[in-house]
């Protein structure tokens, strides 16, 4: 955020000392801004997009490695260095293809950027001293030497750092895009208050489970149903073993006993 408000207000200081000294050839200048503004936008999203893609791949290959030293014993005892080396090398060929990618479009990228600045050197020059020999002949010497590198780097300088704030404006979407899904979070009101002081409360504690006609189906998938109509007790000092098929409700009771969930219907 604090490079983002440096960047803009560069841009719009220099713009403004530029008009200062010389709104004539300020106004020129400024209609190559554009062209030099949306030519370093377009070049610093395609080398933030580039480099976000090489970091993760270089990630994913550092998940193999990670992964091999905490069971090199077992990759040793069955001879599979090589292979293990294989997929380390395996995992760096996309980050090799887009590292090169990045490089050919910086070079690409810098090259039409100095080139827009020499077109606008060039425009600016020769209105620069054209105004600079009207104002010599009309004895006001409105416009010199040094207003005319004033107007020109200022403008520029102005122009670049403003296409500069492009990668920021997009860190800027991806925040609010995952600040909202945050802040969904924090905003939900759940079901089961843990803080309410309301309802029943027993006056001693036996310590016996029973659920009566329970059934239960999780809100993410709602046309699964997990329990119908389970009845079990459990006395004090019981020990009792749920067997079961995987997705048969054992780890769903214990999520239920501890209010995790309410049944939709029993209790």
């Amino acid at each position: 955020m604090g490079i983002f408000v440096y960047l803009l207000t560069n841009f719009i200081i220099s713009v403004i000392i530029s008009f200062i000294h010389g709104w004539k050839l300020t106004l020129v200048v400024l209609c190559c801004a554009p062209v030099e503004i949306f030519a370093q936008a377009i070049v610093a999203k395609v080398q933030s997009s580039l480099t976000a893609q090489e970091l993760d791949s270089y990630g994913d290959a550092g998940a193999v490695v990670e992964e091999v030293l905490s069971s090199l014993r077992t990759v040793v005892a069955f001879g599979g260095e090589n292979k293990e080396v294989a997929r380390y090398t395996e995992n760096l060929r996309p980050a090799t293809a887009t590292g090169i990618k990045r490089g050919m479009f910086s070079g690409l990228g810098a090259g039409l950027m100095w080139f827009i600045i020499y077109c606008s050197y060039a425009i600016a020059f020769w209105y620069g001293v054209t105004l600079i020999l009207e104002s010599r002949e009309n004895g006001d010497f409105e416009y010199t030497p040094g207003i005319l590198v004033i107007v020109l780097f200022g403008v520029l300088s102005g122009a670049m750092n403003m296409g500069l704030t492009t990668p920021h404006l997009e860190a800027f979407s991806l925040a609010r895009g995952s600040a909202a899904a945050i802040f969904a979070v924090l905003d939900h009101v759940p079901e089961i208050d843990s803080l309410s002081k309301t309802g029943d409360k027993p006056a001693g504690l036996i310590g016996d489970i029973q659920l009566q006609g329970v059934h239960f189906e999780y809100p993410a998938r709602p046309e699964v149903k997990v329990l119908q109509g389970l009845n079990l007790t459990v006395k004090s000092g019981e020990t009792v073993a749920l067997v079961g098929s995987s997705g048969c409700g054992k780890s769903t009771i214990i999520q239920l006993v501890q209010r995790l969930y309410d049944p939709s219907e029993g209790k």
